[in-house]
């Protein structure tokens, strides 16, 4: 008869693992005791992850001037320059005209396929520019990039431009 105990595999959990930066943040200083660490999402904390960092990108406002920004648009390697960060003003593209939305939406979805790692095929859809507040009311629509969901989400954001 032999000792020979077999390994047992670690358990699954179901989700996916909560982002780095995420598990870093202290959503609540003032608080003492510390939360206990989320080391997964589920589907629904997923999609709330994720619309959390398209209001963080997009609703940043890039650095770059004009001309460098349309310059540096070109090459789709530069949206990892730190100016490229964040949506040019809203002006550069005067997004009260429709007919520049669909450019404005393209360059949205190229920020957003080069900072947000778990989105891909993504798609910006304009559907209203409110010229006197400078808001932007958008829909983004892509394929979630995580091997435990693979499925289409839709997020329906509003950015108010400065």
């Amino acid at each position: 008869m032999s000792n020979i105990v077999p390994i047992r595999e670690p358990k699954r959990l179901p989700g996916v693992r909560v982002p780095l930066f995420e598990r870093l943040a202290d959503e609540a200083p003032e608080r003492e005791a510390e939360h206990p660490i989320f080391k997964f999402y589920d589907f629904s904390e997923l999609l709330a992850s994720i619309e959390r960092e398209l209001y963080h990108v997009l609703g940043t406002q890039s650095k770059a001037k004009k001309e460098d920004y349309l310059e540096l648009a070109k090459n789709p390697l530069n949206y990892a320059l730190p100016e490229m960060y964040g949506v040019p003003e809203f002006t550069y593209f005067e997004a009260s005209n429709k007919e520049n939305w669909k450019p404005l939406a393209k360059h949205m979805g190229k920020i957003v396929e080069a900072y947000e790692p778990r989105l891909k095929n993504v798609k910006i859809t304009i559907e209203e520019f409110e010229k006197q507040h400078q808001t932007l009311h958008f829909h983004v629509t892509a394929d979630l990039n995580v091997p435990e969901f693979q499925e289409e989400a839709t997020f329906s954001l509003t950015l108010k431009g400065g």
